[in-house]
């Protein structure tokens, strides 16, 4: 029990430190409320937005922008954590499992039905891990909550919310 409850705390660490953020992740809406664009902080200018993606630097005009929104989705933070957590569980599952000993006697029975399997075992790890692991994103993401710049397509707003803006981390 406590190597299960040592392995947990290992693997909630993991997901903790796969879900902090170096650089800041935007996720840029139109005017009309529809996410057209995403990346990481790169600069600003008085008119447009730079942003890295997929290692090209994307120039967004200011007038295009309605709002922009800081950090990833909670989807996405439930994902890597169910990742990050879910596949060692399955390995872990696996390699703890037994294999069938059923040698027709009661022990073998016994044996048979309390013990997990290697499949049984990696199926049991990868959906407890699985859960655990998007719960802490959840978690994880509601603590860390999001910024919203509202832009509206003016570059008078623009002007105003670019000081905090420029205040937040840039990089690849």
């Amino acid at each position: 029990m406590k190597k299960l409850i040592i392995l947990i705390a290992i693997l909630l660490l993991i997901t903790a430190v796969v879900q902090a953020q170096k650089r800041t992740f935007l996720r840029l809406y139109s005017l009309a409320g529809f996410k057209f664009q995403k990346g990481y902080l790169a600069g600003t200018t008085d008119s447009s937005l730079s942003i890295y993606k997929g290692g090209d630097t994307i120039e967004v005009p200011v007038v295009n922008i309605g709002y922009i929104k800081t950090k990833r989705s909670v989807g996405h933070s439930m994902w890597v954590g169910a990742l990050a957590v879910g596949v060692p569980s399955i390995v872990y599952g696996a390699a703890s499992g037994e294999p069938k000993v059923n040698d027709n006697t009661l022990g073998g029975l016994i044996h048979d039905a309390t013990v997990f399997t290697p499949a049984e075992g990696a199926v049991t790890g990868a959906f407890l891990g699985g859960i655990i692991g998007a719960a802490t994103g959840a978690i994880i993401s509601a603590i860390g909550k999001s910024t919203t710049f509202k832009i509206n397509g003016s570059l008078d707003e623009w002007r105003l919310q670019k000081r905090m803006v420029d205040l937040l981390q840039a990089g690849r």
